[in-house]
């Protein structure tokens, strides 16, 4: 959901580069509500992130800001209340109880109160059951991105078996492990003077990263075509960076199910994020999402609360998959500097 929030300042910087800068004074500044967040049968506890952001004001002051103190409910279709806590250390960030799992079948409601008593709520979203993941391969894709410039890398193929009593909508979601190999001895720092000083490092050579969403790609998927019968789709694309496969790679593929309009959300956003600037693009639309004002329903509420199942499977990828492995990246640094690496090897290794 973070495209939400960027695609929202895309538009609010737009419209201020085509205002002269004439000195108006606005006496009430509106204020967007931003909702990001879902429930899965995923392993929790979920967390639901409430910020606001300012549509206009004299210099844009508080642009993006938590909503704070904010009493936040996930009702489930049998009338039982679920208090979500805020999280001490993430203002805005507010989190289920270890213990909550969402139940195939049951329908949730997401109830927001605001510090001033601003009363929000959702649509009801019932948890769809998701088929399970029966098979993962790989192809080896390579692209052209410029004259004489390719990256390359693996696409994660997953079959399934499509439910055909009913229409069902789908998104891919992927995460990863890999180890790295650095180079501490070759650590180099500069004197007073700015000139290069060797200045080797004892540690450390190997270390594990990992990774959400190495394929930030939206994917998604509806049965209009598929309805009933077995499907392999392409559910990650995991690109050959220099570094995820010095060793291998543990992908990890999900698949979600959505609702009907989650699904049109979504298809939404990503139709918005793939604008481009040409003038034969389709005009932005409207983001909105589930959540309404209990008092105003014509506030926009930008996000969606969605409830998703959830069936996971997992695949090593080797570099004896890739037909033209990219050369290994050279660190020279402690490989604990590199973002989310870990000396501690994971017990599945």
């Amino acid at each position: 959901m973070r495209g939400v929030s960027r695609l929202l300042i895309f538009f609010l910087v737009v419209l201020a580069s085509c205002i002269d800068p004439l000195d108006v004074s606005i006496d009430e500044e509106v204020n967007t509500l931003i909702v990001e967040g879902a429930i899965t049968t995923g392993s929790g506890p979920y967390t639901i992130k409430l910020t606001q952001s300012a549509k206009y004001g004299s210099i844009f002051e508080g642009f993006i800001k938590p909503v704070q103190s904010a009493k936040v409910i996930i009702r489930d279709s049998s009338g039982k209340n679920v208090v979500l806590a805020e999280d001490k250390q993430s203002p805005g960030i507010y989190v289920t109880p270890m213990d909550f799992r969402p139940v195939v079948g049951d329908s949730y409601t997401l109830l927001i109160t605001t510090a001033v008593g601003t009363e929000y709520t959702s649509l009801p979203q019932r948890l769809i059951k998701a088929p399970e993941i029966q098979e993962l391969s790989t192809e080896f894709r390579k692209v052209q991105i410029a004259d004489n410039v390719y990256n390359s890398g693996l696409n994660v193929l997953a079959t399934f078996n499509d439910d055909p009593d009913s229409r069902n909508f789908y998104m891919w979601r992927n995460s990863g492990t890999y180890k790295i190999k650095t180079f501490p001895e070759n650590y180099m720092t500069r004197d007073g003077e700015g000139n290069p000083v060797s200045a080797p490092k004892d540690c450390c050579e190997h270390c594990w990263v990992e990774e959400l969403n190495g394929d930030p790609t939206l994917r998604l998927l509806p049965d209009n075509n598929i309805n009933g019968n077995t499907v392999t789709d392409v559910a990650a694309y995991i690109e050959d960076d220099g570094l995820r496969y010095f060793d291998k790679y543990l992908v990890r593929i999900e698949l979600h199910s959505l609702s009907r309009e989650a699904f049109q959300f979504f298809s939404l956003l990503k139709e918005q994020l793939s604008i481009n600037g040409d003038i034969f693009d389709p005009p932005p639309a409207t983001l909105r999402g589930n959540m309404i004002n209990l008092t105003n329903p014509d506030e926009n509420v930008i996000g969606f609360f969605r409830v998703s199942d959830v069936a996971i499977d997992s695949l090593f990828l080797t570099p004896e998959m890739l037909t033209e492995p990219r050369p290994l990246r050279q660190i020279d640094d402690d490989c604990q500097v590199y973002r989310n690496a870990t000396i501690v090897e994971p017990v599945y290794w």
